[in-house]
């Protein structure tokens, strides 16, 4: 089994932090049956997570879960799985999480944003000359 980390809750926090996070759309959470679902999908294992685990994963009554079980979590929730491990790593996402709810409050998904990382140059200059057009609040 994989330990997340030594502090005591500390994955529990950082598995609600996720949900809060990352959501299927601004209002709602994920249930912990879609996220069981979603594990499933990445583990394709006879023995699926319950909806119970998953549950008890979040509210820190299981702390011990596999290392695939993290990947899938990760997987589910699009995160790299050195989130649950490593404490810079954590930070890092978790301000690019936080950067993602501001710009979903405006309407700009998850996999726009991963579009204009496959911009050529002529579309980053775009980009770049539509932001400078934008008012500033500064």
């Amino acid at each position: 089994m994989a330990k997340a980390n030594s502090s005591p809750g500390m994955l529990a926090e950082r598995l609600r932090t996720l949900r809060e996070s990352v959501r299927p759309s601004p209002t709602a959470r994920y249930s912990y049956a879609a996220i069981a679902a979603g594990c499933q999908d990445y583990l394709q294992d006879p023995y699926p997570p319950s909806r119970e685990y998953i549950s008890s994963l979040f509210n820190g009554k299981a702390d011990n879960p596999t290392r695939r079980m993290l990947e899938a979590l990760a997987d589910f929730f699009d995160v790299s799985p050195a989130y649950f491990f490593d404490d810079a790593a954590s930070v890092a996402i978790q301000q690019d999480l936080e950067l993602y709810a501001v710009l979903a409050e405006k309407g700009i998904s998850r996999v726009q944003l991963r579009a204009l990382a496959n911009l050529d140059e002529d579309g980053i200059q775009a980009v770049r000359e539509l932001l400078t057009k934008l008012p500033t609040t500064d």
